[in-house]
């Protein structure tokens, strides 16, 4: 059996090149990473069509996409229109609901609101909404609650005596 670098040198002499010995280790070199490249690409274009195994039709668009970045989209066009020639299962067919799907047992379903809220206050405190409110439709209230002493924080001075 032919080793890659015996098979290279066969094809530099049958085409009548004359090379150095590390010119065939570059040349197996840059072809396996163009193989690794190409391959790369195939199995890229066969993920995107969800099919575990790579086609020569992948092989080959790769490898024109390879020779030719700027390749015409009509190669993908054409693989699309293939895929989307393809009859779906029946199991998508007969989906006609396409709400939310909620699970199907008794215990799951939600019957009644499952939170409360609750507003703690001091029975003499009024909400602030409350007084506003109240003031609203009462203005002389407003003129007396503005006489009452306002209730809040008060300043203290305290001195402490330093003891040594």
């Amino acid at each position: 059996m032919t080793t890659t670098a015996e098979l290279t040198k066969q094809l530099l002499e049958y085409h009548g090149c004359i090379y150095e010995e590390n010119v065939v280790h570059q040349l197996n070199e840059y072809a396996k990473k163009l193989m690794k490249t190409i391959l790369d690409g195939a199995s890229n274009l066969a993920d995107m069509q969800k099919r575990q195994n790579i086609t020569t039709e992948d092989i080959k668009i790769a490898y024109e996409y390879l020779q030719n970045p700027t390749i015409s989209t009509n190669d993908l066009i054409q693989v699309a229109s293939e895929k989307n020639s393809q009859q779906l299962n029946d199991q998508f067919k007969d989906q006609t609901n396409y709400d939310a799907r909620l699970p199907a047992s008794e215990t799951n379903k939600l019957l009644k609101p499952n939170f409360q809220v609750i507003v703690k206050t001091q029975p003499d405190q009024i909400p602030l909404v409350q007084q506003q409110m109240e003031i609203e439709k009462n203005p002389n209230k407003q003129q007396q609650q503005q006489q009452a002493p306002k209730l809040g924080r008060k300043k203290m001075n305290i001195e402490m005596d330093e003891d040594q």
